[in-house]
């Protein structure tokens, strides 16, 4: 089944498989939630907000903490942390 969602909403976009960006009704990008949050410069090129776990991602590692330097939804950003967690 395809489900099309229009949003601008990152939140949202970060749950779907593909993203088709537009800009006056022309298509400017054809990619996926990671490939597109893992580039600032996309996300700087399209004026996009960076989702929550990105930034909480960022933050972590601007902080010292171990954790991979590429987007990860919540999911993966938790078992990431718990992952370290459980290391020490």
């Amino acid at each position: 089944m395809t489900v099309i969602s229009i949003t601008h909403d990152v939140e949202e976009i970060k749950l779907s498989s593909r993203v088709l960006l537009l800009k006056s009704g022309m298509l400017i990008e054809d990619t996926n939630p990671y490939e597109l949050f893992n580039s600032v410069e996309n996300l700087e090129k399209y004026s996009l907000e960076m989702p929550f776990s990105a930034q909480l991602s960022r933050h972590l590692i601007n902080s010292g903490l171990d954790i991979p330097n590429s987007y990860m939804d919540e999911e993966e950003l938790i078992k990431c942390i718990k992952k370290l967690y459980l290391k020490m």
